[in-house]
């Protein structure tokens, strides 16, 4: 995973904060249903992916971000988490009451992750 630049971590954020109320009730269904302990959304610029589920378009919204919402499970499925790293993941994931997990798609093939507060105004 890269770092990332701080225009595009600013404005995944200000994307995550407009909608933060949703995407807390969004998390707490994945939670409450058990689908998933970690529930990750994933903030992206392409029209579609093929993974996650979609919960904001962009283009519905006049966003600059879409949101699709995927979890832990899915991603180690797929190979975006690797098996052997899994454990660590759980260790570093934080309460999804109190924060959101984003993973931020930006650029052909870069991505990274952030927990941001949600009484931080997000």
């Amino acid at each position: 995973m890269l770092s990332l630049p701080e225009q595009i971590l600013e404005s995944a954020e200000n994307c995550a904060r407009l909608y933060a109320d949703y995407l807390k009730k969004v998390a707490g269904a994945v939670v409450s249903h058990k689908i998933s302990q970690y529930p990750i959304f994933i903030l992206h610029r392409q029209g579609s992916l093929p993974f996650g589920r979609s919960v904001i378009n962009a283009e519905e919204q006049r966003s600059d971000w879409s949101i699709n919402v995927s979890f832990l499970e899915e991603f180690a499925q797929l190979g975006l988490i690797h098996a052997n790293k899994v454990n660590a993941f759980k260790q570093s994931y934080k309460n999804p009451e109190q924060f959101v997990c984003l993973f931020i798609i930006f650029g052909d093939a870069d991505a990274s992750f952030a927990f941001l507060a949600y009484n931080e105004g997000i």
